[in-house]
Order: structure tokens, then sequence, then C-alpha cells
């Protein structure tokens, strides 16, 4: 059995910003590994195996009843994570997007991705129109096992989120497991809340690398760095 550390904000060493003008939206390569909640870390990290499904893209000119092909690109994250199969990639090309809640799950050999695409420069700072929480990403599902899992999330900012930016939930008795949360910028979430921007309730196995997450409503007035 994989143990499991839990690493608490509190433990984080904080780094003053030296400008407080908010930062550009973000390339897919973030410098710094950053968190402003607790998350529960595997000892030994899951890694999703090379995708064996389809790749779907989404554009902000883009259409939901087009075949979400490269040249023929989705326009929504909700339609797009509504109409995937385990092990299926979407890429997101550069623009300004709605959030989106995910109810569906990959499998432990057939993760799905939701990330910027090569190059591209993506924001998400809106809910989606099914959300629950005012959350810009949200995984959870109260139906079926009450689970949603098997996810990696890479290379984008979330920002403006009414309550937490990434937001991902289970149920006290069937937890979500399996997310990597990588690369993405993740800021300006939860200020009139007090909420913060990436938040994990009843999740297990679950691997934050690589982001930054500042001037949230929680444990962010600051970049937080963890080591």
């Amino acid at each position: 059995m994989l143990a499991l550390l839990l690493l608490a904000a509190c433990n984080a060493t904080s780094e003053p910003l030296l400008d407080e003008e908010p930062l550009a939206a973000q390339t897919s390569s973030p410098p710094a590994a950053v968190i402003d909640a607790p998350a529960v870390l595997l000892a030994d990290p899951p890694t999703p195996l090379p995708s064996p499904g389809q790749v779907f893209y989404v554009d902000p000119n883009g259409s939901d009843s087009d075949d979400a092909s490269l040249t023929t690109p989705w326009l929504t994250i909700q339609h797009a994570v509504d109409n995937i199969a385990p092990g299926d990639t979407i890429l997101l090309q550069s623009g300004t997007y709605a959030g989106a809640r995910m109810e569906r799950s990959g499998t432990a050999a057939a993760w799905i991705t939701l990330a910027a695409a090569p190059g591209a420069t993506v924001l998400i700072n809106t809910p989606g129109p099914n959300n629950k929480h005012d959350s810009i990403l949200e995984f959870e599902t109260w139906e079926g096992a009450e689970t949603v899992a098997f996810w990696l999330v890479d290379g984008l900012e979330v920002a403006a989120a009414p309550n937490w930016g990434i937001d991902l939930r289970g149920s006290e008795g069937n937890h979500s497991h399996h997310f990597i949360i990588r690369n993405n910028q993740v800021h300006d979430n939860g200020l009139s809340s007090g909420k913060s921007g990436i938040f994990t309730g009843f999740v297990d196995s679950i691997i934050v690398e690589g982001n930054e997450s500042y001037a949230n409503g929680e444990h962010a007035g600051a970049r937080r760095r963890w080591k």
C-alpha cells in the first residue's frame, strides 16, 4: 500500500511578490511549483499511461456541432468533457473560456487529459453552465459510484472564480481518486468568498506539481512554494 503524505500549506515557505501586477495568461510551462491549499501526495506518484484514445480540439471560434478536429474544433469545454471517453485528450487552443463540470472518469490504463494545446495560451475565467459550486473546473458527481477518477489537467490559467479555481471532490463514503494537476497558473479565485485556488475534498492519490497559485481568497497572499 502506498504511503500518503499530507503536505499542509502552512508548512510551505512564502516568498513575497516583487510585483503585485497580475500575470499575463501563461504558456503551458510555468516556472515554479506552487500550492495554496493542502494536498495529499503519494510517495510513489501515479503516472498516466500514454493516451490510447482520440484527441479532440476546442477553440473559442469553434462550434459544438463540429467534429473537434484541428480544423473544425468544438467551442466549449463542457461539451468536450461530456463527449469523450477514457483515454481521450482534450486540447484547448489559445483564448478565453468558461469552465466546466467533469463527471466522467478515465481508467487506470486510460487517463483523460484536459490540457492547453502545444504553444497555446489558455485562460478559463468564469464557471461553466453546469457548475454547482461557482468554481471554474469542478470534478465531482453524486451519481453512480459518486467518484471521478484518472484525470490529468495541464498547462491552464484558471482565474476569477467566485469560489474555487480547480475543485476536486468525492464523498465521505466514496473518494474520488487519481488526479495529476500540473503546470497550471491559478490566481484571483475566491477573493470575496475566502475560497482557495486548488481545493480537494475526499480525494485520494493526487499529485499537484509545477503549478503557480497566488492571490486567491485563502492561503495565497503571495506565491507559496513547496519542494
